[in-house]
């Protein structure tokens, strides 16, 4: 069995990776676009609090914070939450 420290060390270690395709997305206004029309059609107008939960990088919760929502975020791996810092 697979402890969650080293699910969280494996997620650490394509944290970096992971961080420039979520970049390149955040950097994408046709993405952008349509993250920001999806997220709106479900969640609406009104500004709610949201949990990010298993954040990586951050692009929902950037993208949700650009909507005027409260986001928590949250990740078990430290690098993914260090690029999630970085980006917001």
């Amino acid at each position: 069995m697979v402890s969650t420290d080293r699910i969280a060390d494996m997620w650490t270690d394509a944290s970096d990776d992971y961080d420039r395709i979520v970049s390149r997305e955040l950097h994408n206004p046709r993405d952008v676009d349509h993250w920001r029309h999806e997220l709106a059609m479900r969640l609406g107008d009104e500004p709610h609090d949201v949990l990010d939960v298993g954040c990586g990088p951050g692009f929902f919760s950037i993208m949700l914070s650009r909507l005027g929502h409260r986001v928590t975020s949250l990740d078990a791996s430290e690098g993914m939450l260090r690029a999630a810092r970085r980006n917001l």
